[in-house]
């Protein structure tokens, strides 16, 4: 799954916004309000000056408040809705993590050994076959668990550090796949540029 960059919400960036644009906000409106009274003096703009700053703090809230909720709507109407794959994906991945971490320890030195493996593949959650072996995965570790909780015998978790292992071996060949895919795509992508761009054809 390629990764990308977080969209900011548009409310945090107005809220934010108002929040850093308070001061020179004020301080605008100090100037303003200095101006059209100065014809009171000094003395008399300075007693005007708590009444406006009480003015001022009840509209600039009052606008900054709509404004990010305004924003909150517009950023609920224009959301983009759940890719299914991207969602499947990240289940996989949350598949993998909780196989590893519930299984761990769980079934013996064999079965860390088969744990180990498979996290070392690093299975890419982008195939729609790694991911069903990915649920089959999580599913095996729970079941065996449940059962060593239920009847600690040598035989369930012998038989689970079996399935573990194919599951692994499943992995593995899916890895080998993908490399030659891979390297039978870079082939026909060296062969169509050198018939392209050639020495010949230049």
């Amino acid at each position: 799954m390629t990764a990308q960059r977080r969209k900011i919400p548009l409310w945090k960036l107005v809220g934010g916004g108002a929040v850093h644009m308070v001061v020179p906000a004020y301080l605008l409106a100090l100037a303003v309000d200095g101006w059209t009274h100065r014809a009171a003096g000094l003395d008399g703009w300075l007693t005007h000056v708590p009444h406006m700053s009480l003015w001022f703090l009840g509209v600039y809230t009052g606008a900054s408040l709509s404004a990010t909720l305004l924003a909150a709507l517009t950023d609920r109407w224009t959301a983009q809705p759940a890719n299914p794959e991207d969602q499947a994906e990240t289940q996989a991945a949350q598949h993998l993590r909780q196989a590893l971490a519930r299984g761990r320890s769980a079934f013996g030195p064999e079965g860390d050994a088969v744990l180990d493996r498979i996290a070392n593949l690093r299975p890419d959650p982008a195939s729609a076959e790694v991911r069903a072996l990915l649920r089959d995965l999580a599913a095996m570790v729970e079941a065996g668990r449940a059962a060593l909780e239920a009847s600690a015998d040598h035989d369930t978790s012998a038989r689970t550090v079996t399935a573990l292992t194919r599951i692994a071996a499943a992995l593995e060949q899916q890895a080998r796949d993908r490399a030659v895919q891979a390297q039978d795509k870079a082939l026909v992508m060296a062969a169509y540029v050198e018939a392209r761009y050639g020495e010949d054809k230049i």
